[in-house]
């Protein structure tokens, strides 16, 4: 696993051994970043289950502004920090070691909001929970943003609040991503 493209291009990253960690695979990431080109540039990056960080260090790499990385996980919250600090975006990053839904609603409640919000999560991850997360987001996202969800093929469509709307999925062997926007004259 190594970084695309940017100011650390080439760079490796350290993943945990064993089933812990589900790092993007190199080729979807790419795919996944040049989908998002110039959006990017500039951004404010949520990534949720963020495992490596791999996701959030692409797009620092890239350009992107800041990056708030959240897992409750100690070894993956290890790993990301190791990541960043090799990567030399420590500075630009803050890693958080917390559930991801009370850390989205922390997040709701300070009135933040992102460019682009990641999301990783554990494949064995039940549906109706994803979608309670997911949905969280669209509280947290930019009018501009896009919330971007790598999952395993299979998954029904999910149920989120009426803040966001489905605008795209590309899908690579068994993995799939969804692309969200939020709804006009929302929130």
């Amino acid at each position: 696993m190594r970084v695309i493209s940017g100011t650390a291009k080439g760079r490796r990253l350290f993943a945990p051994k064993g089933e812990r960690v589900r790092p993007t695979a190199d080729r979807v990431k790419e795919s996944l970043f040049s989908i998002l080109a110039d959006k990017v540039v500039d951004a404010r990056v949520l990534d949720v289950y963020a495992g490596t960080g791999a996701l959030a260090i692409e797009a620092l790499s890239r350009g992107a502004a800041s990056a708030l990385l959240i897992d409750n996980d100690r070894v993956s919250v290890e790993a990301m920090n190791r990541n960043l600090a090799s990567t030399i975006f420590s500075e630009q990053a803050v890693v958080i070691q917390r559930l991801a839904l009370t850390a989205l609603q922390q997040l709701r409640q300070e009135n933040q909001s992102f460019d682009l919000i990641f999301f990783d999560p554990p494949y064995r991850i039940k549906e109706a929970e994803l979608g309670v997360v997911v949905g969280e987001a669209g509280y947290l996202l930019d009018q501009q943003g896009l919330v971007v969800l790598e999952h395993r093929s299979g998954i029904a469509k999910l149920q989120l609040a009426s803040e966001m709307s489905l605008v795209d999925i590309r899908r690579y062997g068994e993995t799939h991503l969804s692309f969200f926007e939020k709804r006009e004259n929302c929130c």
